[in-house]
């Protein structure tokens, strides 16, 4: 169920003239044809702009109140890693 959401998001995000808003806690549910996010804390807007350089480890990371690691593969998908405290 989840790849034909993620399907379907993709095939929409690829139309032109078409404004899509997605609401997600999971990166990997962005395709890669959305160009633009919005990041919010609290319902606040914490920051806005360009996917590429809004997605990095520290900013995540503070969004989400645990250590992250960001990768974006070669097709264009983001991926949040939990990153364990060192014991």
């Amino acid at each position: 169920a989840r790849q034909v959401f993620l399907d379907v998001i993709e095939r929409i995000s690829g139309q032109e003239e078409t404004t899509l808003v997605l609401v997600t806690h999971h990166l990997s549910e962005i395709p890669p044809k959305l160009n633009h996010v919005v990041l919010l804390q609290g319902g606040r807007i914490v920051a806005k702009g360009e996917k590429s350089s809004l997605l990095e480890d520290e900013r995540v990371s503070n969004l989400f109140g645990v250590p992250v690691r960001v990768h974006r593969d070669d097709d264009g998908w983001y991926q949040e890693t939990l990153l364990r405290p060192a014991k």
